[in-house]
């Protein structure tokens, strides 16, 4: 939670009862011997965005077409 960004999109979430998985996007790194200390982000995230920016969201076209958002925007987000 140190991302005020991800805070007020979970905030948002929240308020408007819109079901949401939570990922944690980082980990403690197991290997903490030899300079090796730090996170690790999570590899879904960098497999959702490569650049690992928070918050990231995840949803499929029938999803979105269930909420009512453009698919085919998001099309065009996605070929993008």
């Amino acid at each position: 939670w140190f991302c005020p960004y991800a805070q007020r999109a979970w905030l948002t979430l929240e308020h408007h009862q819109i079901p949401y998985e939570y990922v944690e996007s980082l980990s403690v790194k197991k290997d903490q011997s030899e300079g090796q200390h730090g996170y690790e982000k999570n590899p879904r995230l960098l497999e959702l965005n490569p650049k690992g920016m928070v918050p990231t969201l995840a949803l499929s076209m029938d999803f979105a077409r269930d909420v009512g958002l453009d698919v085919g925007a998001l099309k065009k987000v996605e070929d993008f």
